[in-house]
């Protein structure tokens, strides 16, 4: 399965300590291969290869402030913006990890809804919405574009 993640923070970076730490035990006890092709952040900027990138020089380039010092390799490619890589980056499932504006819902709205039109699934790390009308409409994309949705903390 490959995963493009969508905001490198907190979150995004906890998510790449846990696959090192339990890649190894997601394809031995549930034949699950989880590579990540892309990582985006409106800070650090964005990196990614269709073969996936190495994690372990993933959280040191974030540790350091940015991706500029990921080392080059054949078919890495850098700074793409965030719906160019939900769209573009071979990546079945998209973990929407950004900061959201509780009055507009966006970013993560719009992520969502490119992920969706892409055919993409969607990880939300977040509270889904906080208004039943965009929730609902979150949840028709879904539906319309046959992916699934899961949120991982639906309420603060």
């Amino acid at each position: 399965m490959n995963i493009a993640i969508i905001g490198f923070g907190t979150v995004g970076q906890g998510l790449v300590e846990i696959l090192l730490e339990k890649g190894d035990d997601l394809r031995r006890l549930q034949q699950l291969d989880v590579r990540v092709v892309a990582v985006c952040d409106n800070r650090l900027g964005s990196i990614g290869s269709e073969g996936g990138v190495n994690l372990a020089a993933l959280l040191e380039a974030a540790r350091r402030g940015t991706f500029g010092g990921y080392a080059d390799a054949p078919g890495l490619w850098r700074d793409r913006d965030n719906l160019a890589v939900i769209r573009d980056s071979g990546a079945d499932v998209v973990v929407e990890a950004t900061w959201t504006n509780l009055e507009t819902g966006e970013p993560a709205m719009t992520h969502i809804r490119t992920a969706f039109e892409a055919g993409k699934h969607v990880v939300v790390e977040k509270p889904l919405e906080i208004t039943l009308q965009r929730c609902d409409r979150i949840i028709g994309a879904c539906e319309r574009n046959r992916v699934q949705l899961c949120t991982i903390f639906p309420s603060r």
